[in-house]
This record gives C-alpha cells, structure tokens and sequence, in this order.
C-alpha cells in the first residue's frame, strides 16, 4: 500500500481537461441513487478528456458495530463490494486517485480489511490508492521550446471529517485543513453532503 505522501504524478498531452469528485455513494444503503450513477458513468465514458476522483463512502458497508442498521441494507457488504467493482471496471483509466471514507474504514476496525483498496486491487490501480489523503501533480500539453514548464497543478483529495447541522460548520474543519497544506491549488473533500465550492482556496 501507497504512502499518502507519495505523490501520484500525471501528464496530460491535451490542455483542458475535466475532473468529477466522486464520494459519498453509499452503495447499499436504501438513499443511493442507482440512477443518477448511471447517467454519470454514461456521461463519463462518452466526455474523452473527462477524470475522476475517488473520495471515500463508496460503500455504506454496515457493519455489526457500526451505527447504521445493518438489517436495512439493499446490499450485503461483500456484494457491494463485488458490485462496485465492476461498475468501475470500464471506467477505471479515468480514475486519477481512489481515498479511503469513515464507512470502509469499518471494515478495517472490525478485520483488518479495507473494501475500497480490496477494489482497487481487483482492477489493478492499486497505486492510486491512500489510505487518508492523496496528492496529484497534473501537468498539462507537450513540453514548450522556450523552457518554461508546462502547466501545472497540485491537488489534495481527501474524505475529510466532521460535521454539523448547518453547511457552514460541516465545513469549517475540512477548510481549515486545506489552509495548512501549501501550494495547492485545488483541495476535494466529501464527507459532510454538502456541497460547498470556497473560490479563494479552490476547495471543492
């Protein structure tokens, strides 16, 4: 397994690209929206220069000592897992990082076993996934002849913790993380269902 800290560094021939966060589906549990997935992955595959990222929840994976009920799940845990594989399969070269969330990390409290790496194992893109928070260097087109650099930019993508009734104090915490970690240009963080984009710091 990956060290958070170590960098996954990709370079794209093209300039422009698009890149989707993706957390918080929560397979399995009886809110996942089966279709509004659907027509992501449909949208996806047909957008050539289109990425994603992973950020954890993937998986409800209700567990015995979890808080969720596990007698409410659509899904066993071990189906989810079978299910989330495959749905990835033919998308798995668009995926730039995979991070763990609270709900897989579960399964690490009660076995020693991680769902979402188990996936990325499966699918063979082991090396994008960490455990906690993944760093990207993206850099952008062919290399320019007066020896500038090419276009380039960090990113940090966690699941993030915390939460709140209001939008304002579920993010609190996460932006105050994104503050201690410099020079990045964009920091995606899931967790708290809400959606919040901060233009100065470029969180998402």
């Amino acid at each position: 397994m990956k060290s958070d800290f170590e960098l996954i560094i990709k370079n794209f021939d093209n300039t422009d690209i698009k890149i989707y966060p993706v957390s918080d589906l929560h397979i399995g549990a009886s809110e996942f929206m089966y279709d509004k997935w659907n027509e992501f992955k449909k949208r996806i595959l047909k957008e050539p220069n289109s990425y994603m990222t992973i950020g954890g929840d993937m998986m409800n994976n209700s567990t015995r000592s979890s808080v969720s009920n596990i007698f409410e799940e659509t899904m066993r845990p071990a189906d989810q897992k079978k299910w989330l594989a495959a749905e990835l399969a033919d998308i798995k070269d668009k995926i730039l990082c995979v991070v763990s969330g609270n709900h897989e990390r579960r399964s690490e409290k009660d076995a020693d076993d991680n769902p979402l790496y188990d996936i990325c194992a499966k699918l063979d893109i082991e090396d994008l996934y960490r455990e906690n928070m993944a760093f990207l260097k993206l850099s952008f087109g062919n290399q320019i002849s007066n020896g500038l650099k090419n276009p380039t930019y960090a990113l940090a993508v966690t699941h993030g913790a915390g939460g709140g009734i209001y939008t304002g104090a579920a993010v609190n915490r996460n932006e105050r993380t994104g503050y201690i970690i410099d020079g990045l240009d964009c920091f995606i963080v899931g967790h708290t269902h809400k959606a919040q984009l901060l233009n100065h710091k470029r969180f998402i």
